[in-house]
């Protein structure tokens, strides 16, 4: 079983770094995010700086990760494409089941749509 520490870690997303504490990623304790802090799981590949490398869209994960980090509304982009774009990321990430206890605790804001059984179908 992974152990949660209070340590910073730098990820690599697509070539833009996000610094973020390995608390925060264990929020989604049934996901992908929890392991890049372990050491005893090796992510695959990392960059000439060590840290590791998920080879994916940054700006997806910066709306997912300020979620984490925030635990506050959601507040989903105006068009479907990108909507459809950030839904792809939240499973590739293995964020299902967070993302729908999420939505079960938290207001969902959309322009003119209510979004919420959006994802809760989608999963």
């Amino acid at each position: 079983m992974l152990k949660c520490s209070e340590q910073p870690i730098e990820i690599n997303i697509g070539g833009q770094i996000f610094t973020t504490f390995c608390s925060t990623l264990f929020k989604a304790s049934n996901s992908l995010l929890p392991l890049l802090c372990s050491s005893q799981h090796d992510p695959g590949l990392r960059d000439s700086q060590g840290r590791v490398f998920i080879d994916r869209n940054p700006k997806y994960f910066e709306m997912i990760l300020n979620i984490l980090r925030t635990d506050g509304e959601l507040i989903l982009p105006k068009d479907k494409l990108t909507r459809r774009k950030l839904l792809n990321e939240i499973n590739y990430y293995g964020l299902g089941e967070y993302w729908r206890l999420y939505l079960q605790r938290r207001p969902v804001i959309s322009v003119k749509e209510d979004i919420s059984t959006w994802f809760l179908f989608e999963f």
